[in-house]
């Protein structure tokens, strides 16, 4: 596990990654420690700038650093990991709680803002960029939220973290391959071997004051 101890703005980002066969979704989330406010927490990326350290306000977060999910090669609804695979651990003294989420696209994929219908022809497909629509929610909610650019600003109480406790993470979305992956003949879609960078997850999280 690696452990990095940051003070001042930090940020931290976590990956999604398609993969057509099924991951046994082990992830090895490594420790990040903060001063006052965790900024942008996204599962891959890791940025810190330094401010004199103290004992008071600290937080101590855990940050899941990659996440696969699954997905036919041709597209359709994405198969994520449990929400006990995927979760941000608050190891400190102090609640905390998780402001806001970004998500950025990686090359050669569009986030999409409404949920996303596999074609019925190859020729329907998106033709250079692969689709991704993606949604969350924790245990505690009815209804996902719609991960969409640039920033979505998460409903206060409903991601907050308590000192030594876990918030579990539900994801779902569907993902559709482009032209240049699928015609369907022989470009089958989605890499069958090799998972693919998707979304870079961009958390800010900061001391829950309240």
């Amino acid at each position: 596990m690696k452990t990095s101890k940051l003070f001042g703005a930090v940020a931290l980002s976590t990956t999604l990654a398609l993969g057509c066969a099924m991951p046994a979704f082990a992830v090895t989330p490594p420790d990040y420690e903060g001063k006052d406010t965790i900024n942008n927490a996204n599962t891959k990326v890791l940025v810190n700038g330094i401010a004199a350290p103290t004992t008071e306000n600290q937080i101590s977060v855990t940050v899941p650093v990659d996440l696969p999910l699954s997905v036919a090669q041709k597209g359709g609804n994405l198969i994520a990991p449990s929400a006990s695979k995927y979760a941000i651990t608050n190891s400190g003294t102090k609640a905390v709680k998780i402001e806001s989420v970004a998500p950025e696209a990686a090359n050669k994929f569009e986030l999409a803002d409404n949920t996303l219908t596999v074609p019925a022809t190859a020729s329907k497909y998106p033709e250079t960029n692969s689709q991704i629509y993606l949604a969350m929610k924790t245990d505690a909610m009815s209804t996902s939220i719609t991960l969409k650019d640039p920033t979505v600003t998460l409903t206060e109480g409903l991601f907050d973290i308590a000192a030594g406790e876990t918030l579990n993470l539900n994801m779902s979305g569907v993902a559709v391959p482009s032209q240049e992956l699928y015609d369907g003949t022989d470009k089958k879609g989605f890499d069958a071997v090799n998972s693919t960078h998707a979304v870079t997850l961009t958390y800010t999280i900061s001391i829950d004051n309240a």
